[in-house]
């Protein structure tokens, strides 16, 4: 008995400090993800009223929202690669 609650108690010392490492971790990873939505939400703005000295709005508006797409699908597929190339290095 004495030796499950010492083995209990290495377990939950070494596991707080990773669960809040992990944490620590997660909450970095979602402030960067915010601040790149909030970057890209505004670099979208300047877009579109750069190209409204040219064009219609409506124009501007197309433009810029299939450049996002084609720059989610970009991303999307680049992350699907590189995540792909990693599963095949392990096995």
């Amino acid at each position: 008995m004495l030796v499950i609650q010492l083995e209990l108690q290495l377990l939950e010392a070494k596991l707080a400090p990773s669960l809040m490492a992990m944490a620590d971790r997660a909450i970095v990873g979602l402030m960067i993800l915010y601040a790149g939505v909030i970057g890209a939400s505004c670099l979208l703005a300047a877009l579109i009223l750069f190209l409204h000295r040219w064009m219609e709005w409506w124009q501007c508006f197309a433009i810029a929202g299939v450049v996002t797409i084609v720059c989610a699908l970009a991303l999307y597929a680049g992350i699907n690669g590189s995540s792909g190339s990693t599963e095949t290095k392990k096995s």
